[in-house]
């Protein structure tokens, strides 16, 4: 459709395909490679949609692996392993419980030197990197030409539905391929429409980005300096990890009373002991409420 060509322009990829949501573009993915002679590695931390995908695909255990979050060197000892026709290295491109970012250029080099193909999945980071917010892809200089990117419109574009980027062949072969696809219900043409209103729109809000990167730095050290663990975030998604799931779900509700929305995120979300506060900032705070925040949160913390 005219849509889809606008973000394949917009991502920079040679075609793309509008799903309902971003969780029903990687059970497709997750199905499409399980019927190829690909051996899948996924990153231990990726998303519940991954994971279901990779699941409903039945991948047996010959055909998937998944390796130490972010750890370059454990993937290459396994890539070395392969004897599949192609590989396939599936990450998220920004991690949505920890904000840290993948290791995107050097599982590219992987790919280029072992078979490989690079599936992203650009969820949070579509709309707030990048030049015109195409994603971390676009700011890391990787070109798409051996990737697969996953951008949902329902977080930075706040519209619905999903787009997968590649290149014609692997569109045909989707259409003609994926049950999820072919049998489910399309999107509406209204809603895609307002996607590329949405599009249009955060592709000129550079002046917001760079706010946004300010703040989320201010953030971090603020908390750093305040003894907060704020893990391996370095971007706009932090995690003031607590331990218990019950003192962080009572630091939640306390801040909420505050007029501070900022959920308990507990296991099976995040691993055990790990339970955390998950901000998630935008472009609309300002430091004034940053600072309000630091400041009540060291007061319930203690």
């Amino acid at each position: 459709t005219h849509d889809e060509q606008e973000f394949a322009k917009f991502k920079g990829c040679d075609a793309a395909l509008y799903l309902p949501t971003g969780f029903a573009a990687n059970e497709i993915l997750g199905v499409a490679f399980s019927q190829l002679n690909a051996h899948i590695f996924s990153d231990e931390l990726n998303h519940a949609s991954i994971i279901d995908g990779l699941k409903l695909g039945k991948s047996s255990h010959q055909q998937k692996t998944i390796f130490p979050h972010n750890d370059v060197s454990a993937l290459e000892v396994l890539l070395k392993k392969s004897n599949a026709d192609f590989n396939v290295i599936y990450c998220e491109s920004l991690y949505s419980m920890d904000g840290d970012i993948a290791q995107l250029k050097d599982f590219s080099k992987l790919c280029d030197k072992y078979r490989g193909i690079l599936v992203v999945d650009e969820a949070h980071a579509t709309g707030c990197f990048g030049q015109h917010g195409q994603g971390l892809l676009n700011a890391l200089n990787i070109n798409h030409k051996n990737v697969i990117s996953i951008s949902t419109c329902g977080k930075a574009l706040a519209t619905q539905g999903a787009f997968i980027g590649c290149n014609n062949l692997f569109r045909d072969y989707l259409i003609n391929t994926a049950r999820a696809f072919i049998y489910s219900t399309a999107p509406s043409p209204v809603v895609a429409s307002f996607v590329k209103t949405a599009i249009d729109y955060t592709s000129k809000l550079e002046a917001e980005r760079l706010h946004l990167s300010e703040i989320s730095k201010n953030f971090r050290e603020q908390l750093i300096s305040n003894n907060f663990d704020i893990g391996l975030s370095e971007t706009h998604i932090i995690p003031v990890i607590i331990g218990k799931a019950e003192t962080a779900l009572k630091i939640s509700q306390t801040l909420r009373e505050q007029n501070i929305h900022v959920k308990a995120i507990r296991p099976p979300t995040v691993a055990e002991n790990s339970s955390r506060l998950r901000f998630s900032l935008h472009a609309g705070i300002t430091e004034l409420h940053l600072d309000q925040i630091i400041h009540q949160l060291i007061q319930v913390a203690n």
